[in-house]
């Protein structure tokens, strides 16, 4: 448990470090929320899917390198978590972009984020 706070708190700095431009650029809210749709639907959505396949992939390649009945379980394994993980990423995604197409809130719209008042 220890490992995963530390694990965590540094991807979270890591995150921060990484936002930190866009965060210091943004003019307005609608900007940021932009800014970060734009990275979220163009970037890290393809690495998920990438690393879910290569985790699909590299089971293969042990269930089919390996002589040993234990280390093919263990690929097998990781098969199957692979094609569960891409089967439940498929669908949430399906399931996002059906929403989005059912409510008319595609890519192009733009949705009004309402601000509070202008002290100065």
């Amino acid at each position: 448990m220890k490992y995963f706070g530390k694990s965590f708190v540094s991807m979270l700095c890591l995150a921060l470090f990484a936002f930190l431009p866009l965060v210091a650029g943004a003019q307005t809210v609608q900007n940021l929320t932009d800014k970060t749709t734009e990275i979220v639907n163009g970037s890290v959505i393809g690495l998920v899917f990438t690393i879910g396949f290569l985790y699909f992939f590299w089971g293969v390649v042990q269930y089919v390198i390996n002589p040993e009945e234990e280390k093919k379980a263990k690929g097998k394994q990781m098969m199957i978590n692979g094609i569960i993980a891409l089967t439940i990423m498929f669908a949430v995604y399906a399931l996002i972009r059906t929403m989005l197409t059912t409510f008319g809130l595609n890519e192009k719209e733009k949705v009004s984020v309402p601000v509070g008042p202008d002290f100065k």
